[in-house]
């Protein structure tokens, strides 16, 4: 995988506020960005991002849409410095939205893929994660499954409805974890499970709210 080619593209971040503007970066290889381009197809959203991935991947490297109020390359490519894979027992945390509101998760078992690159200078540490299980704690402390109700960009996450009630859950694409100028402040954390915190994903399922 390190000799894969992997790229960079940010869409609108659906947790901030909605009298703000702000890009999200999201990792993923060429397969995996056309794979967001059919599902903002079939979404109805970004048109001219999807159109603009599949002319990058056809030769117009130069080709750039809206985002956050301005003018951005569509595509750019990053350089892929390491990379991981770990696999998680239970687990339950909080997560802290745009307004400092707790939410109360928890999952059965998780895959997560880990991916440091090199991107306009900065050093990022992206996941991707599978999840089993996944549930938040809702009203009259009852568990709900996640996947039925998504707040942000339905179109980067893998989500199967089970027979169970509940959802396979998973990303398409990477999402940042956290930043630095030096590999050393990262490495480390490849292969750390308490590093994980899964903010950049949780942002996906309950957006601002």
């Amino acid at each position: 995988m390190l000799n894969d080619e992997y790229y960079a593209i940010c869409l609108d971040d659906p947790a901030v506020p909605a009298f703000c503007s702000f890009p999200k970066l999201y990792i993923g290889s060429e397969e995996d960005l056309l794979t967001l381009a059919a599902n903002l197809d079939r979404d109805g959203v970004y048109a001219g991002t999807a159109a603009g991935i599949r002319s990058y991947f056809a030769g117009n490297t130069g080709v750039t849409h809206i985002i956050a109020l301005a003018e951005i390359p569509v595509i750019q490519p990053v350089e892929v410095l390491d990379i991981s894979e770990l696999h998680l027992g239970a687990r339950q945390w909080t997560h802290m939205n745009t307004w400092d509101c707790p939410y109360d998760l928890r999952f059965d078992s998780a895959s997560v893929s880990q991916i440091l690159v090199r991107h306009e200078g900065k050093i990022l540490r992206c996941i991707r994660a599978r999840f089993n299980g996944l549930t938040y704690l809702a009203f009259a402390g009852r568990w709900m499954p996640i996947g039925g109700t998504i707040f942000g960009h339905y179109s980067v996450l893998s989500i199967r409805p089970l027979r169970n009630g509940g959802y396979d859950f998973g990303t398409i694409l990477y999402m940042c974890e956290d930043s630095a100028k030096s590999l050393a402040e990262l490495w480390p954390k490849l292969n750390d499970p308490d590093a994980l915190i899964f903010d950049s994903i949780c942002a996906e399922v309950f957006g601002d709210g």
